[in-house]
């Protein structure tokens, strides 16, 4: 059983490590954020209950998976194309971000590192909640969880997908994982303050009212299922 202590350190880490933009690695320096980050919400801790041949699932997308931008010069781990990468017409990334095989940095490694218990990360980047669908069997449910951090809707939202649709699929891959009796934890990829202070040259700027949707979508399905939503992971990060 986990202690408060164990679970108020994985929300340090998902907030404090959201660097996933970033490998620790890398020999490069950025200026600092100019906006000042808010105090995050402080979140109720949960009791999650576990055993050694358990782990925890981190499933998500890039967000999860890690990536940098292309100035800082790294290079695909396997060629566009592998199953790293699902690609579309509709990718806003195009060929503006080339991505690793996940990074030091992404927070599911941060975890696996500070944690007993195997943590895994089973980010995909460009997924969407169809593709998540179509994973969630071997990319979850045979990992005999006994947490999954799921982190799921940015690239549906950054395609304009009807927040109605999301939802009833979001509903499925949470009734899903439920049934492998483990614990959930959403991560939303935005907040109030990024919507209140929208990034520049972010495709979230043009479309703030649906951003908010999804938000408050996020927040339905955690009071319906009664899960724990982290909203502020990556204030600054966007």
């Amino acid at each position: 059983m986990w202690s408060v202590n164990m679970l108020k350190k994985i929300n340090q880490i998902l907030i404090i490590l959201s660097s996933i933009i970033f490998l620790v690695q890398c020999n490069f320096s950025i200026d600092p954020a100019p906006k000042i980050i808010p105090e995050v919400e402080e979140l109720p801790a949960i009791t999650i209950n576990w055993s050694n041949q358990q782990s925890i699932v981190c499933f998500g997308t890039s967000l999860t998976y890690g990536y940098l931008p292309e100035s800082i010069g790294p290079i695909w781990p396997g060629g566009p194309g592998t199953n790293y990468f699902i690609a579309d017409s509709g990718n806003i990334f195009n060929d503006s971000f080339l991505f690793f095989n996940q990074a030091d940095s992404a927070y599911p490694h941060c975890l696996d590192n500070d944690l007993k218990i195997k943590v895994y990360n089973k980010g995909v980047v460009g997924a969407r909640l169809q593709n998540a669908l179509e994973m969630v069997a071997d990319s979850v449910l045979n990992m005999n969880p006994a947490l999954v951090i799921l982190e799921y809707s940015a690239n549906d939202f950054l395609r304009s997908y009807d927040v109605n649709e999301t939802e009833a699929k979001m509903s499925t891959l949470i009734d899903t994982i439920l049934t492998s009796n483990s614990e959930i934890i959403l991560l939303s990829f935005v907040d109030e303050h990024t919507l209140d202070n929208p990034p520049e040259d972010h495709p979230m700027l043009d479309h703030l009212e649906l951003a908010r949707d999804y938000l408050d979508m996020l927040t339905r399905l955690s009071n319906k299922y009664n899960l724990l939503l982290i909203k502020d992971c990556f204030l600054n990060i966007l």
